[in-house]
């Protein structure tokens, strides 16, 4: 079994596990999807077998810290990462590298390599996906769980505009294609806000 297979089965039975019935964005689906959406953006680049590894690996880790903690997750997905595949006897500069990956996928984004940059991208991809709404839903439902109280509509539309404003994709495939999809649902929201301000005005 390779390394990326290894840390397929590891990943997948650590979260379905480990990881609360309240996450439902940041659950074994959004990986595997983050996983396929990986796969899709390394096609359009000429990636080497090392960096393709590394890449793969780190998506399937990246989000493992939220079986422990939901802010700041992504240093105990690398403590989690590290201490694995340390146990695994994986090569050393390699996980510094699955390290650095990791650790770009936290928001605002500082990704300082090619694969970083597609892990980060795929990370955001929901973001240019025709379920989009469906999944911003899922996100809200999760971060009213894990901060105690309802999120109004307002107040959640606010951030997400905040959020859509703020976020970027590196890679020239995420400038070029999924930027544009994503600019839809930035205006979506712009219009979604505004009839909520119209509705609530006296």
């Amino acid at each position: 079994m390779d390394i990326t297979q290894k840390s397929k089965v590891y990943v997948t039975n650590l979260l379905t596990k480990c990881l609360p019935e309240k996450f439902s964005f940041h659950n074994l689906d959004h990986t595997q999807e983050v996983v396929n959406a990986v796969k899709t953006i390394s096609k359009q680049y000429s990636l080497n077998d090392d960096e393709m590894e590394i890449l793969m690996v780190s998506a399937w880790f990246h989000d493992t810290g939220f079986i422990h903690f939901y802010e700041n997750h992504e240093m105990e997905s690398m403590f989690i990462a590290q201490s694995t595949l340390q146990d695994w006897g994986y090569d050393a500069s390699k996980t510094q590298k699955i390290l650095d990956c990791i650790s770009a996928t936290r928001f605002p984004n500082q990704p300082t390599s090619l694969p970083a940059e597609i892990l980060c991208d795929a990370d955001f991809y929901h973001l240019s996906q025709p379920d989009y709404w469906g999944k911003n839903a899922l996100l809200r439902k999760e971060r009213s769980f894990h901060l105690g109280l309802a999120i109004s509509e307002q107040k959640w539309y606010a951030e997400n505009l905040d959020f859509l404003k703020e976020h970027q994709y590196f890679t020239q495939f995420g400038k070029e294609s999924l930027e544009l999809e994503k600019r839809k649902h930035f205006v979506e929201n712009i219009f979604i806000l505004e009839t909520l301000e119209v509705n609530e005005a006296p």
